[in-house]
């Protein structure tokens, strides 16, 4: 986490280097001591919340990836007997005794 402190007052050059640097916040001379505590304070607070942030994540992207795994486990796993049925069914269309019909459907 970056906090510029400066007393330059050329409020381009200051915009630009809040930009390029990544800065989270800008304290400008005078500096009171309560404003460059809360500063560093809430800076702590944001790094903490992101950081946390990227555990979660990452936790959420192992759970997706599990439940993917999941998914395609049970499709596949279902797949075959459903494969199976709709055969038969096919098969049985074309028959026209029904104990024939009967005998491969049971």
């Amino acid at each position: 986490m970056r906090i510029l402190l400066t007393a330059y007052t050329d409020i381009d050059s200051v915009i630009d280097a809040i930009n390029r640097g990544n800065i989270f916040r800008f304290v400008k001379k005078p500096w009171i001591e309560a404003e460059l505590v809360s500063a560093i304070e809430e800076a702590n607070k944001f790094y903490q919340a992101n950081s946390m942030l990227s555990i979660k994540n990452d936790e959420l992207q192992r759970a997706y990836s599990e439940l993917d795994k999941f998914a395609y486990s049970v499709s596949h796993d279902i797949r075959g007997p459903l494969s199976g049925i709709l055969g038969a069914i096919n098969v049985a269309r074309d028959m026209h005794d029904i104990t024939e019909m009967k005998e491969m459907l049971f």
